[in-house]
């Protein structure tokens, strides 16, 4: 299996910055498990977008659909889980585990784990865990 060929398409505001050994648009378990299955003509995923202005760090890791909103940082180690949405001007901390279809407001700040399926909203703090569904 080709596993290049699932990646989701991406698209990159001209002003943002993207550093090293990132994975941008990376399939869903899902997607992954059907070519596993019945190999040859994978779905394609759902788009990926990071606005303008955005710095993304080293070692970022951000599934199909992920949508980073423009002036976002993402520090190095961050994960953001397919169908995620990130707000304009949020701060993600080192080694940040967001999961699966967050939703991020507007100037946040993140660090440590996000559950599935979490809303924070514009202008918070949110630091440690977050395990609830």
């Amino acid at each position: 299996m080709n596993i290049e060929s699932l990646y989701a398409p991406v698209s990159i505001g001209e002003t943002s910055v993207v550093g090293s050994h990132c994975m941008l648009g990376y399939p869903k378990e899902a997607r992954i498990s059907a070519e596993q299955k019945m190999p040859g003509s994978p779905k394609v995923g759902s788009r990926m977008i990071i606005g303008e202005r955005c710095q993304l760090a080293n070692q970022v890791v951000l599934y199909e659909g992920v949508r980073i909103g423009d002036g976002c940082v993402l520090e190095d180690r961050v994960r953001v889980g397919y169908d995620s949405t990130v707000g304009a001007g949020t701060r993600i901390a080192y080694g940040a585990f967001v999961c699966d279809r967050v939703t991020i407001g507007a100037n946040a700040v993140v660090a440590g784990f996000v559950c599935d399926g979490t809303r924070i909203g514009d202008r918070s703090t949110v630091m440690g865990e977050l395990v609830h569904e």
